[in-house]
């Protein structure tokens, strides 16, 4: 197993990257979640480091699924015609 992905099944393979932008995205909705609730006291540090890590996972994710369409996007087209996207 490398730092690049983490093997869940043989045929399928989740970029560490992935998770990162996953795990970003949940804590930015179960911290703000657990404040609202009462259960952790919401200071303005913990407020601001739930807002952030919801963002830059969203942003992150948003960035990376822009970048896997574009790399399969690409590898499709030169399966299909040997050249890529040269002919286009």
């Amino acid at each position: 197993m490398t730092f690049h992905t983490v093997i869940t099944d043989d045929r399928e393979k989740i970029p560490v990257r992935d998770l990162i932008g996953f795990i970003l995205v949940l804590l930015g909705f179960i911290l703000p979640l657990l404040m609202v609730l009462g259960i952790i006291v919401p200071t303005f540090p913990l407020s601001f480091f739930s807002f952030g890590a919801g963002v830059a996972g969203v942003l992150l994710g948003v960035v990376l699924t822009a970048y896997s369409v574009r790399l399969y996007r690409k590898k499709d087209s030169q399966a299909v015609d040997g050249e890529g996207l040269k002919n286009r």
